[in-house]
């Protein structure tokens, strides 16, 4: 999910999406190096996780990525790979998913834990629930599912409340 998120516009509202993609992993320019001596720094190196927009336009991935070692045919030191999103092949692309898995799926930004929850991602889940109220399929405790089962949220969590099949806002922020 996190290449996914990386790559491709899952949710219409672009906040949503960074919000979710940031919840789940540390990424972004913070995350790249430009260490000249890498034997040192292979720990920081394989953590790389990045989107940019080059000169031409065009939407790179950055990564740190593990060098095969030829003679052992282990893992080797880490290197930081660009890859054009729009022209990854199947290979590459899984390979990427592998070090994501590897490398980053515990990786969380400490300081985004402690924040609030966004206005859009309260209005996504508000909206979602009125939707499932509208055809029936909606009560007190149903879980809005972000992301499958990965990221779901109540109606409790981001501050509202079903009354008298109402949704309504159940405190003041």
């Amino acid at each position: 999910m996190i290449y996914e998120l990386l790559t491709t516009q899952i949710y219409q509202d672009q906040e949503v999406q960074d919000w979710l993609l940031t919840l789940l992993a540390n990424h972004g320019p913070k995350t790249t190096t430009s260490f000249e001596s890498r034997q040192d720094l292979d720990h920081y190196v394989r953590k790389n996780l990045s989107v940019y927009t080059n000169a031409k336009g065009e939407n790179m991935l950055v990564v740190g990525m593990a060098r095969n070692n030829q003679r052992t045919g282990r893992e080797g030191k880490h290197v930081v790979k660009h890859y054009n999103t729009n022209t990854i092949t199947s290979a590459v692309r899984k390979q990427v998913i592998f070090n994501i898995a590897k490398n980053i799926h515990w990786n969380t930004d400490k300081d985004f834990m402690m924040t609030r929850i966004p206005n859009s991602i309260v209005q996504f889940v508000v909206n979602s629930a009125n939707q499932m109220l509208k055809d029936g399929k909606f009560d007190a405790n149903t879980e809005i599912h972000l992301l499958g089962n990965d990221v779901v949220f109540t109606l409790a969590d981001v501050g509202y409340k079903l009354e008298n099949g109402q949704i309504i806002k159940s405190r003041d922020e």
